[in-house]
């Protein structure tokens, strides 16, 4: 099948899985844009890749971060640092923790939305036995994603232009740090996830070592592109509110991942957290 921007096929399945995110109406395509058949909105393309997402939908903060990582990816090289990561660690301890919920050699067969995509490193090798579409707000990155084979668009996580209960895992890793207030972006992944499907959100932990690096940074005149750093209590109470079923919660640092199924973060954790994830599944439809 091809897969590339604006083929029939390509096409074909973006208006099978995709609906308006205003409205989530069915779309049409005329003239290389895909328009909403209810509300009339246009979504035109970058680079010949659909846009789901215009300078009205984006906050100043969602455009400039767009641009940073535009700039930023002619870097890209197959390395985390070069693709907005401050380091290997801050991926690495992300990617364990997937695999410690998810053994990527038996996902097979599924349809996984990689929200934050970026350049497609976390679900790369997911590619070959599943369905995997992503959304990112840089279309630099979204390019190279696509190149891996990821279905990826261009959308703000906020404001998801997928059908509801259409997946059966969702990626949410490292997005809602960007956000003071992510309950639409909370809201919109339960809505795309399938009864009893998984999701994974994370964030920058609100460790004592990621507070003293912003406090350095801060001191020398870096500003962090962070809006808030989450505890995974936090994380937990935003999935609870949507109705979601949680499994599991750990913290990491590179390989190192502790679990809080069976109690309370300790100091060393709580000292050298990088990175919060909460696992939960969306309850059956009664």
């Amino acid at each position: 099948m091809d897969n590339s921007p604006f083929s029939e096929d390509f096409v074909a399945e973006v208006l099978d899985a995709c609906v308006c995110p205003l409205c989530h109406s069915k779309l049409n395509f005329v003239d290389s844009q895909f328009t909403c058949r209810r509300c009339n909105s246009v979504f035109s393309n970058t680079s010949g890749i659909p846009m789901f997402i215009n300078q009205k939908m984006q906050s100043a903060k969602i455009q400039h971060l767009s641009q940073l990582y535009d700039r930023a990816s002619f870097k890209y090289k197959d390395r985390p640092q070069s693709c907005g990561y401050s380091g290997n660690i801050g991926f690495y301890s992300r990617l364990s923790i997937l695999k410690k919920w998810f053994n990527f050699e038996q996902v097979q067969g599924l349809k996984i939305l990689d929200i934050g995509c970026g350049a497609g490193l976390l679900t790369e090798n997911l590619v070959k036995q599943n369905i995997i579409w992503g959304v990112d707000i840089s279309p630099a990155l979204v390019t190279i994603a696509r190149q891996k084979g990821l279905k990826a668009i261009l959308s703000s996580a906020d404001l998801l232009p997928f059908k509801t209960d259409d997946f059966d895992i969702v990626l949410c890793v490292g997005v809602i740090s960007y956000y003071k207030k992510p309950g639409k972006i909370i809201s919109e992944i339960c809505r795309t996830t399938k009864p009893k499907g998984k999701i994974v959100v994370s964030s920058s932990a609100n460790s004592y070592l990621i507070r003293f690096v912003r406090f350095i940074k801060n001191a020398l005149g870096i500003n962090s592109q962070l809006e808030h750093l989450y505890c995974y209590e936090e994380i937990e109470q935003l999935l609870k509110s949507e109705g979601m079923h949680i499994e599991d919660s750990c913290i990491g640092y590179n390989d190192n991942i502790w679990s809080f199924s069976n109690g309370p973060m300790n100091f060393k954790q709580k000292l050298f957290g990088r990175s919060v994830a909460v696992l939960c599944s969306a309850q059956p439809i009664s």
